[in-house]
């Protein structure tokens, strides 16, 4: 018995532990136990593990016939999770293999399966072969597949096919096609093509799919033109618009964070307010939004400190510990009274996430403050006692 046959039959016999060995050693043998691999292959149809080791010792090759076995399992009438494993391991194959795959984008049968492959292979030089397939008007999973795999290659050439994609019968084609506009933002030249960009996505605002105006949203928040912003506003103030999409504009606006931004989450705020019970998670991510600006911070702390009078504010102490913690993550020291003045709440939580704020922003300046009014016997009682626990936890 020679030392392939030897090989081949500890594979066949093997438990899970000894073939994963015998990969190593199938490999070592050379590109002389090719033949007898994709033999074994054939046969191992009601052994779905053997043929996965199979796979992963021909992936070791170069060899034309390996390429071939492992190309004729990416095929529909294959189990999935053998032509996934097939895809991987002609993937980790590199730019080599892009010829070998080339005719299986000519059939329709086998196309999903080979933009697959492609697509896992992440080089550049794939682009041009996906972007023959998607002029040819493949299939919609066809097109989805080509629209992820192009995101990592920002180009010039590909943001046609992401224009073209944003208006795609298929929901997952839309998706990826404003993806990829976001990841081409570098590439845009001047705010010309910004603008160009953001006009084309916002009838993806209203799109009838949910998961698409919501990833819509989140992309006008990145471009973040004044166009973007005016639209995310009055998007977001619009009674009909879900919580779920609201929530995802208001994300996007604190993402922008400039002046125009900030506004629009009050304006937005106001409008939520009106609601008979207001909705008190996207009040909080207003909070949390108004928080995150970089370029507009003092704005950011004014707007909280207003918010701070609102009703739907006032009634709540989840809302304004929130408010405590943005001031803290702020850091404005000219809110430091109005944080002082929540002390005069009895819940403790909240006092503790106002202390925390407090020597966030300016400590010794706040403890100084704590000590002065501390030392007031016109105090009200609810804030003194306020007061003697935030010393107290100093």
């Amino acid at each position: 018995m020679t030392s392939i046959d030897s090989a081949l039959a500890a594979l066949k016999a093997g438990d899970f532990q000894s073939r994963w060995e015998m990969v190593k050693d199938c490999a070592a043998l050379g590109e002389a136990i090719v033949p007898s691999l994709v033999a074994l292959l054939k046969e191992a149809d009601t052994d779905e593990e053997l043929a996965w080791f199979i796979v992963k010792i021909l992936g070791t090759f170069r060899e034309p016939e390996a390429v071939i076995a492992l190309l004729d399992l990416l095929d529909p009438d294959q189990p999935e999770d053998l032509s996934a494993i097939a895809s991987e391991v002609l993937a980790g194959m590199g730019a080599e293999i892009l010829e070998p795959l080339a005719p299986l984008l000519e059939d329709p049968s086998r196309q999903r399966l080979g933009v697959r492959a492609i697509a896992q292979i992440n080089h550049p030089e794939a682009v041009p072969r996906l972007l023959k397939v998607w002029a040819a008007q493949p299939a919609p999973e066809v097109r989805q597949l080509i629209v992820e795999a192009l995101h990592p290659f920002p180009a010039l050439n590909t943001i046609p096919v992401f224009l073209q994609a944003l208006t795609d019968e298929s929901a997952k084609v839309r998706q990826g096609a404003i993806a990829g506009l976001v990841a081409c933002k570098s590439l845009a030249g001047d705010d010309a093509a910004h603008n160009a960009w953001v006009e084309a996505m916002l009838p993806s605002l209203g799109d009838p799919v949910p998961a698409v105006a919501e990833q819509t949203a989140r992309a006008l928040g990145r471009f973040a033109t004044a166009t973007a912003v005016a639209e995310l506003i009055q998007k977001g103030k619009n009674i009909t618009t879900t919580s779920a999409l609201r929530y995802s504009i208001i994300q996007a606006l604190g993402w922008v964070g400039t002046p125009e931004a900030i506004e629009g989450l009050i304006q937005i705020w106001e409008g939520l307010s009106q609601h008979p019970a207001p909705p008190e998670p996207l009040l909080k991510e207003i909070l949390v939004s108004l928080s995150r600006t970089t370029i507009a911070q003092t704005e950011a702390a004014q707007a909280t400190v207003a918010l701070l009078r609102s009703p739907s504010l006032k009634v709540s102490i989840s809302l304004q510990s929130t408010a405590a913690f943005c001031l803290g993550r702020l850091g404005i020291k000219a809110t430091l009274p109005h944080l002082i003045a929540l002390l005069a709440e009895p819940d403790y939580g909240l006092r503790l996430q106002v202390i925390a704020a407090l020597k966030q922003i300016a400590p010794d300046s706040a403890h100084a403050e704590l000590l002065h009014r501390a030392a007031d016997p016109d105090m009200p009682p609810s804030l003194a006692d306020g007061l003697a626990i935030a010393l107290q936890e100093w």
